[in-house]
């Protein structure tokens, strides 16, 4: 990669440079969430957190489902627990705040259909902050 700062050049910059570096750290390349949900091209897995609880996970990411018709979607969550939670309680621009059972009944539908899990309802969590761990008692 190569970058370009208009009025300075590498030798402005090696003035600044340790000479005792070691190593060069690189940051991670993170996959792109599709936009659609199709089957046979939806991946196995991620290397994108989930969007809840930021942990990385080796399943297959669950999203949020805005349009069933085209299957668009949003975002990849590491269980529908989580998806149901951000659909709830985050304020997203592409869910309409006036129709969250449409979004959780897409999600149930997804994980039915799709993922084949066989479950007929989808728990809700408590809020993280609530909890123990966070001083909550």
């Amino acid at each position: 990669m190569i970058i370009i700062i208009k009025g300075i050049s590498i030798n402005d910059l090696r003035s600044d440079i340790s000479s005792d570096y070691k190593t060069i750290t690189y940051l991670p390349v993170y996959e792109k969430i599709p936009k659609y949900y199709h089957k046979d091209t939806w991946p196995d897995s991620i290397n994108i957190p989930c969007w809840l609880c930021r942990e990385k996970f080796q399943y297959i990411p669950i999203p949020i489902i805005i349009e069933w018709e085209t299957k668009r979607v949003k975002g990849v969550f590491c269980c529908p627990e989580h998806a149901k939670y951000y659909i709830n309680k985050f304020r997203d621009n592409d869910i309409n705040q006036k129709e969250l059972k449409k979004y959780t009944s897409f999600l149930l539908r997804f994980c039915k259909e799709e993922l084949n899990m066989n479950i007929n309802y989808i728990e809700d969590i408590e809020d993280f902050y609530m909890s123990p761990e966070f001083g909550h008692i």
